[in-house]
């Protein structure tokens, strides 16, 4: 072999192996900066999902009544926050293990703050909308040191450094964060089961699906285990558990709430921007949707990803002036006569 040749081969093995070395010490670095989800999930908390020997005490005074009249009461010292959040709670922990919706309780940290906002009240400090208002997240937000691992044992060891910047707003509202919901595994099937937590049924029937990937927000409302959910929704993710569950939620303008700060288990990047996913209120009423609308809007702006939307008036258009497009014939699914019969009532009545 002539020596130029052997010469040119020696120059494209080095060249390659350098480049080789280079790839391999830059996958070293970028894996050094992965989170490293260290140890199994925490133990869970089994109460939530085995049915108390006795009763916890409740009148059932608040659980079904809307954030909207919740916070007038409290604001009006006709209720405390205290109690309505107790209430809240003791209902939780006497009818979670039937549904499955509620996977971590800040019982303690619940109460104490609920009791604080009582003393803002008496002291005539300014209050936020959702001021003693108990409110739950889906466990996909962080919530300061509760797990957050997407119903994944391969998260399970996440446990949420600080509050997501969604929950800060929440709390900065005046609500009550009593904890987080129930998800599929990766936040990834119409159905809400995983790897770690209990499989989330549907309150009206126990035998079907709340829905998903917000299954526990929807069953969590349905059940009068809170007035308020913060959801998410990328594909159905609100609207299809809503529908299950019989409740509101709202998909929110892509881009019009920060998502990308204090969501998923990642504390280097604190999430990155993730196409057409976006949060949203879920209630059990229009006038609660608007309410927590308006508190999730002034979210701290990621500047990364978002920018300030100049949002127009609210229409003034009658109902009967917008055009709905509708359809009772699915390629992909069956559709229930019963269903396809409740469809043609409604658009008849319009």
């Amino acid at each position: 072999m002539k020596s130029g040749i052997k010469k040119t081969i020696k120059w494209i093995a080095i060249i390659f192996a350098s480049i080789l070395l280079v790839v391999i010490a830059l996958g070293i670095y970028i894996y050094s900066l992965i989170s490293k989800y260290e140890g199994e999930c925490p133990p869970l908390q089994t109460y939530l999902f085995e049915k108390p020997k006795n009763d916890f005490r409740m009148e059932g005074k608040y659980i079904y009544k809307s954030a909207t009249e919740l916070a007038a009461l409290i604001r009006n010292k006709e209720a405390t926050s205290y109690n309505v959040v107790g209430e809240f709670i003791a209902n939780i922990k006497n009818n979670n293990y039937k549904y499955n919706a509620i996977v971590w309780l800040r019982e303690k940290e619940a109460l104490e703050e609920a009791k604080k906002a009582d003393d803002a009240i008496s002291r005539g400090d300014s209050l936020g909308a959702l001021h003693g208002v108990p409110v739950t997240v889906k466990e996909m937000f962080w919530v300061k040191g509760l797990t957050n691992n997407l119903n994944a044992k391969m998260m399970g060891g996440f446990i949420a450094p600080e509050d997501g910047e969604l929950v800060k707003q929440l709390k900065t509202s005046g609500a009550i964060v009593m904890g987080t919901s129930n998800v599929p595994f990766m936040l990834g099937d119409f159905q809400t089961y995983g790897e770690i937590y209990p499989t989330c049924n549907n309150p009206y029937d126990t035998m079907r699906t709340p829905g998903g990937s917000s299954g526990g927000s929807a069953a969590a409302l349905a059940a009068g285990f809170t007035p308020l959910e913060l959801g998410s929704d990328l594909g159905g993710s609100i609207s299809v558990p809503a529908a299950f569950c019989g409740v509101y939620g709202l998909k929110t303008t892509f881009g019009s709430i920060n998502i990308t700060e204090g969501t998923g288990p990642d504390t280097i990047t604190k999430y990155s921007r993730f196409a057409m996913a976006v949060p949203g209120p879920m209630t059990r009423n229009a006038e609660d949707l608007e309410l927590m609308w308006k508190v999730l809007l002034e979210t701290k702006l990621d500047s990364r990803f978002q920018k300030k939307i100049a949002w127009k008036q609210a229409s003034d258009k009658l109902i009967n002036q917008y055009r709905i497009a509708w359809t009772d014939d699915w390629q992909t699914a069956t559709v229930g006569t019963d269903v396809k019969e409740k469809l043609n009532s409604l658009v008849e009545l319009t």
